[in-house]
């Protein structure tokens, strides 16, 4: 009765918040608010449209490329997408074969997966249903996750859910169960499609490549004797398919397989980040990629203190409290805790320092702290 009775609880739940994500995508009713969404979506219908993402204005060959909205980057006569391909390409193609609703619903069913995914990844790596059920349910109920999975046409959302399905198939290896036979080549069949779906979360933003290469690097070290050499090639060669595509769309659309939006924006003129003076000049130009808006030590405490404390200050505290109690009980008795704990704080300290050292405005009151801005 208990377990009926949590089972109807859980699939309530998942349906509650897979309807709350389509009441605020269905509310765009195709004009949404961000303009980094517009673009995405009018970026979209042309890709399904004419298989292209180009869309010509000749005036800009007379006005050097000053014609384009934001999120978009006039390169000739061209305006192209000024962010990554991914989101585009991939709503694009479902608005092609589905319509309008098709692009719609991206969001939200990888949203609705992500949440089944990650509490199977938790239950694996800890062997505890319990915690599985509350880190799925407190992934529903992070605003981030809630918000952005209703702001369709942004990356935040598709990123992370297939960064999780990655994972999904790199931790919870769910195919080889299913067989007494040829279980070895499913293990690396599933390490072949972890590898995948970590490059197809690239393809969507392909900014967090340093960090999610790099920790992968150390995950699979660290595992190596588990895992095999066998099953790692197989991951590298997942993640090679998936650059392979990345480099031809951004060829394709951009002519360099380096350049993304935001990179053939700053090549067409405008204004690109400039590195802080605390990076030595020797690396530079490296910096200007694992750090594209400097090292602001001050900005990066004023941003991490609006945004991750005083935002939500109903989960920040016992966030910490939690995390106390983790190094107290879990951290030296476990080397899955240890690993994992470590692998979060040095990303937390990563995307905090790189972001933190980004100053902008997204809304007309400069003073709002706010979930809708780009932090």
């Amino acid at each position: 009765m208990k377990t009926w009775f949590f089972d109807v609880v859980k699939g309530s739940l998942l349906v509650a918040f897979f309807i709350s994500t389509l009441l605020l995508s269905a509310s765009s009713e195709r004009v949404f608010v961000s303009p980094d969404e517009n673009a995405a979506f009018l970026f979209a219908k042309q890709f399904a449209q004419t298989g292209a993402f180009a869309i010509v204005e000749p005036l800009n060959a007379h006005l050097e490329g000053i014609i384009h909205a934001r999120s978009m980057v006039a390169v000739g006569t061209s305006i192209l997408p000024g962010a990554f391909l991914g989101i585009p390409f991939f709503t694009g193609s479902l608005l092609w074969i589905f319509g309008d609703a098709g692009a719609l619903l991206f969001t939200p069913v990888l949203a609705l997966f992500a949440v089944l995914a990650w509490r199977k990844v938790v239950k694996e790596l800890f062997d505890d249903p319990l915690l599985a059920d509350f880190s799925a349910f407190f992934l529903m109920l992070h605003p981030a996750f809630l918000y952005y999975s209703g702001r369709v046409m942004m990356q935040n959302v598709a990123f992370v859910s297939f960064l999780i399905f990655g994972a999904y198939f790199l931790l919870a290896g769910p195919l080889h169960k299913l067989s007494k036979h040829y279980v070895s080549e499913l293990k690396r069949f599933e390490y072949f499609l972890g590898g995948i779906f970590l490059g197809t979360a690239l393809f969507i933003r392909t900014a967090e490549i340093f960090w999610v290469l790099g920790l992968l690097a150390v995950l699979l070290y660290v595992y190596r004797s588990q895992i095999g050499w066998r099953n790692i090639a197989a991951v590298v060669f997942g993640l090679f398919i998936m650059g392979c595509v990345i480099g031809y769309v951004n060829d394709t659309v951009y002519g360099n397989a380096l350049l993304t939006g935001y990179t053939a924006r700053a090549e067409a003129g405008e204004t690109a980040s400039s590195v802080s003076s605390l990076i030595p000049p020797s690396v530079s130009d490296m910096a200007s990629y694992v750090f594209p808006f400097g090292i602001h030590p001050r900005a990066i405490m004023r941003h991490e203190w609006q945004y991750e404390f005083l935002l939500f200050p109903w989960m920040t505290i016992p966030a910490l409290v939690g995390f106390a109690l983790l190094l107290v009980r879990k951290f030296d008795k476990n080397k899955t805790w240890k690993v994992f704990t470590v692998f979060s704080v040095v990303l937390a300290f990563w995307l905090g320092g790189m972001y933190g050292s980004w100053t902008f405005t997204d809304n007309p009151d400069p003073a709002l702290i706010s979930i809708g801005n780009s932090y």
